[in-house]
């Protein structure tokens, strides 16, 4: 398990492939994100002061890095999920035994590949939007 303070350098967005966690690749960036739609239920019983309860949860993740065609899990890969609507299981993790991983479905809601400058890196970033429930576990 990771003590202290995670260095971000461990902790990258995979996808599940044939049950095997391929990090996507040349990633400089990633991360989830877990939201909670309250719904309204005030009335006029409620002295002008909105009341709320449970709602819908929701999660997203993005990741962005250096483009490249022959990376491990590359833009080619991601482009054809995109262009094929396809879901993907995706994984964050450090993939180090007995941290908390986060996993779940999803499907990619954007792609973007940068060439902005003159002798600089192609980037990307993708976005996913989740499918469903995003669940935890210990990396084993």
């Amino acid at each position: 398990m990771t003590s202290g303070v995670i260095n971000t350098t461990l902790m990258a967005l995979y996808v599940d492939v044939a049950s095997t966690n391929t990090k996507i690749g040349l990633s400089t960036d990633a991360s989830i994100s877990i939201s909670h739609s309250a719904r309204d239920i005030s009335s006029k019983d409620s002295d002008g002061w909105m009341e709320n309860a449970e709602g819908q949860l929701s999660w997203s993740a993005t990741v962005s890095g250096h483009f490249a065609f022959d990376a491990a899990y590359s833009a080619v890969d991601i482009e054809t999920a995109v262009l094929n609507r396809t879901p993907l299981d995706i994984v964050f993790s450090t993939e180090v035994s007995g941290d908390t991983f986060y996993t779940g479905n999803a499907y990619v809601d954007s792609f973007d590949i940068d060439s902005s400058g003159v002798e600089d890196n192609v980037s990307y970033t993708i976005s996913f939007t989740g499918n469903g429930h995003l669940t935890t576990g210990a990396v084993a």
